[in-house]
């Protein structure tokens, strides 16, 4: 329902209203309600009647003739809804004569008094002067009245008329009462001035059945026409009906309408009632049937949710007791002061009291034998903060258990004890760390995968190793593995292996993330749950790199050893077989002079008979390798020789750099053959970059090896400081598998131009000056090789040899 806008001020109470408007026009006011008592009196009503207070009853207001005159006219006027009007006599306590008016209301009557003494003892003059002009009629009250009639009864009459329209409308005003007058006949509405204020319309509006459309919902027109044809058809003569005015800016506004209808036999042709403004009430009272049927629906629904929960309640209590009872939870009740009133079956299973002792003895004692623990715990219980904390609980049997414990505070000052024993848990817990930190501080890597082959967790062990950091493989998958394995690994193998329960087992080479290729032992196991199903896969990688190079070290020993044994023969045998050969193209080429035919061929044989001389002689050096006089040696000196030596015998296209990073390069050593060394190793660097351009770098510097790297660079390299000699080129580069075999007696990559002995060469002599020669190299990318010797920590008084 619309409003209208603004706010509306509170309407002051209509009786009061109209009493006080009364007042000042000198007229008296009381209403009475449906029962005859006095609900309120205005200020002229009580001066003529005397004071009196609400709550009397009419008879105990007025008394005698006057009193009952006035309770047969109000309930007249309420019972036939009309307005009943009579004059009396009121001796005490004023002595005056009085002229009443009862209107009748929705909740009882409102009395209009009116003092007429004065107009009477007018007209009792009136009656004297006329009896001293010598009529003889008897003066008395009868004879003034008849009097009264005579002489001013039109006047009387039609200032009481113009009085009580007057009083009509004041208190329609007040009441907010409209009139209406419906003449069927001629089907004309006259409608008061209040009922027009009411219907919001202007006072020129013409009461009609088209009009009242304008301002009435259609539906509200017709369910009162009807309602109105019921009453004419059953010659009732009265009615009353509900509807809606709709004023211009919206606003709808409730009436109650009570009309009186008049026949002319059976056939209606007036109706004559009152209207009231009802929208507030009609508000209130619809707003308190909402709130009524709102709030019996809560509380059936209240009453409905209350028994269905007592009757769950009631369904449920056995089970809830059997859950209390067989729940895997330690479960107690304490009254207030700490007494034990309830345990449940897990108490008396893990704590061994059964519950009738429990309960009839001192608990806390023997569960807590130390009192300072003792008073520590019952100080957590009573503070109960519902929160979870570990106890020791000692048990009947002096077991000591580690308990999960809450203590849960109730309305009535009660505690709910709740525990779980995590004794097993603990232990779980202790034996799981250990093995975490035996785990994490293993030498060997340690890989875990979940069911998908997800990397779920690295050790630190395997971050050194593969110098991929957690964060880079955790959460990768098993093909940033494989990816790194060097070699041909069917990837098939340890899936078939670990899936069919087995343990599978390799030596793989890796390729680490700084570029470098170890060789490790990988052991990939499967995981599974109580069900047998594989949960994880555990990978277990071990760093062998050392133990490849000591067993390559010693099989290479073991095989120079025999191969220098053999060739020592076959040398022997070869200079045998080359010096008659050697001698006799020699007397030869002399006898028969340059210019014979045959002498060409003979150079030829004599060629051949010197180159397999030369490598008898190589032979033999190999297979009598002994160590030689070594002095202290300035490499950089040397390094300088060399190189000046190599920019005169390799192509121009090859850029030749020194890169010196020490001024103290001195190392023990034999020159010569630190220089065959050197050459060696320029000569295989510019052969590498044949017929392209390129660079060859030889570069000297001083590094610092712990235990560790020098054992992993070769098994006989010791600690602390070496001059590095690295011969650089970017060259073809080297693809592994030559690598294995690179300082191999006789091995050569050179088709018909080497010998294959100048890396043995090399690294016979490296390590018979305690150091090593290390390679790096990568198809494409050019080599490196590394000659580490030991530095002189402090020269020697000696002259140190600069060649």
């Amino acid at each position: 329902m619309k409003q209208r806008s603004g706010k509306r001020k509170a309407r002051p109470d209509p009786i009061s209203l109209t009493g006080e408007v009364l007042d000042t026009f000198g007229r008296g006011m009381i209403h009475l309600d449906p029962n005859m008592n006095l609900t309120y009196a205005n200020r002229t009503a009580s001066r003529l009647l005397g004071k009196r207070q609400a709550g009397l009853a009419l008879q105990n207001i007025l008394s005698g003739p006057l009193g009952r005159t006035f309770l047969e006219a109000s309930l007249r006027a309420l019972k036939e809804k009309i307005i009943v009007n009579f004059e009396g006599y009121y001796p005490e306590p004023l002595d005056i004569w009085l002229k009443v008016h009862c209107l009748p209301q929705e909740h009882g009557i409102i009395t209009v008094l009116e003092d007429i003494t004065s107009e009477l003892k007018q007209l009792e003059n009136h009656a004297r002067n006329k009896a001293l002009l010598g009529e003889s009629k008897e003066i008395s009250a009868q004879g003034i009245s008849q009097e009264r009639e005579d002489v001013g009864g039109l006047k009387l009459a039609q200032t009481a008329l113009r009085e009580s329209r007057e009083k009509l409308r004041i208190a329609q005003q007040a009441g907010k009462v409209g009139i209406f007058d419906w003449d069927i006949v001629t089907n004309t509405i006259s409608l008061s001035d209040e009922l027009k204020a009411m219907y919001g319309v202007t006072p020129d509006f013409i009461g009609s059945l088209d009009n009242w459309a304008k301002i009435t919902p259609p539906e509200d027109i017709r369910s009162l026409l009807e309602k109105l044809q019921q009453t004419v058809a059953q010659h009732k003569k009265e009615e009353e009906g509900e509807y809606r005015i709709i004023y211009p800016d919206g606003e709808v506004r409730w009436m109650l309408s009570r009309g009186f209808i008049s026949y002319e036999g059976h056939r209606p042709i007036r109706i004559i009632g009152t209207a009231i403004d009802i929208t507030e009430l009609k508000s209130s009272r619809d707003l308190l049937s909402r709130v009524n049927e709102e709030l019996e629906q809560k509380v059936q629904a209240h009453t409905g949710a209350l028994s269905r929960t007592v009757a769950k309640l009631n369904e449920q209590r056995e089970l809830l007791q059997a859950i209390i009872d067989n729940i895997p939870v330690i479960i107690t009740l304490w009254k207030p002061d700490l007494e034990l009133i309830m345990v449940n079956r897990e108490f008396e299973r893990i704590g061994g009291w059964p519950r009738e002792e429990a309960l009839n003895m001192d608990i806390l004692t023997p569960s807590f034998p130390d009192p300072a623990y003792r008073q520590e715990i019952i100080r957590k219980v009573r503070t109960a903060q519902s929160t979870w904390g570990d106890l020791v609980w000692t048990t009947r049997s002096g077991r000591k258990l580690d308990i999960l414990w809450s203590a849960i505070g109730l309305s009535d000052g009660s505690r709910l004890g709740i525990g779980i024993d995590i004794t097993q848990r603990k232990k779980m817990e202790k034996n799981l760390l250990h093995l975490a930190t035996a785990v994490e501080q293993a030498g060997e890597g340690f890989v875990l995968f979940n069911a998908d082959w997800v990397i779920e967790y690295v050790n630190p062990a395997y971050e050194h190793l593969t110098g991929y950091t957690k964060e880079e493989l955790i959460g990768k998958g098993e093909d940033l593995l494989i990816s790194s394995v060097i070699g041909d690994v069917d990837p098939e193998l340890p899936h078939r292996a670990v899936c069919q329960g087995e343990i599978w087992r390799s030596h793989i080479k890796v390729l680490t993330k700084s570029g470098d290729i170890i060789d490790v032992h990988l052991t990939l196991s499967p995981v599974r749950d109580n069900t047998g199903e594989f949960i994880k896969y555990v990978s277990i990688v071990k760093d062998i790199s050392q133990e490849v190079r000591h067993q390559q070290a010693t099989a290479q020993s073991q095989k120079m050893e025999a191969i220098g044994t053999l060739a020592g023969g076959i040398a022997h045998d070869l200079k045998n077989i080359f010096t008659p050969i050697l001698i006799n193209s020699e007397t030869a080429v002399e006898e028969v002079g340059k210019g014979d035919p045959v002498c060409p061929l003979l150079e030829e044989i004599l060629q051949a008979a010197r180159t397999g001389m030369d490598l008898v002689e190589h032979i033999t050096t190999f297979s009598r390798m002994k160590s030689v006089e070594k002095i202290p040696v300035d490499i950089t000196s040397l390094v300088s020789e060399i190189l000046t030596l190599l920019r005169a015998a390799v192509s121009k296209t090859i850029e030749i750099r020194t890169r010196i990073n020490t001024d103290n390069a001195v190392v023990n050593a034999n020159p010569t053959q630190i220089k065959q060394v050197l050459i060696n190793l320029g000569s295989n660097a510019a052969y590498a970059m044949k017929g392209q351009r390129g660079l060859l770098e030889m570069g000297v510097a001083c590094v610092e090896l712990d235990k560790d790297i020098a054992s992993m660079i070769s098994p006989d390299l010791s600690s602390g400081p070496h001059i590095e000699v690295a011969v650089r080129d970017t060259g073809q580069g080297i693809d592994e598998e030559t690598l294995q075999h690179i300082f191999d007696p006789f091995f050569t990559t050179k088709q018909g131009e080497g010998t294959g002995m100048g890396l043995t060469v090399v690294q016979w002599i490296v390590k018979d000056h305690k150091g090593a020669v290390s390679v790096w190299s990568r198809p494409g990318k050019g080599s490196i090789f590394k000659v580490l010797l030991p530095k002189l920590e402090k020269e020697p008084s000696a002259e140190i040899q600069e060649h």
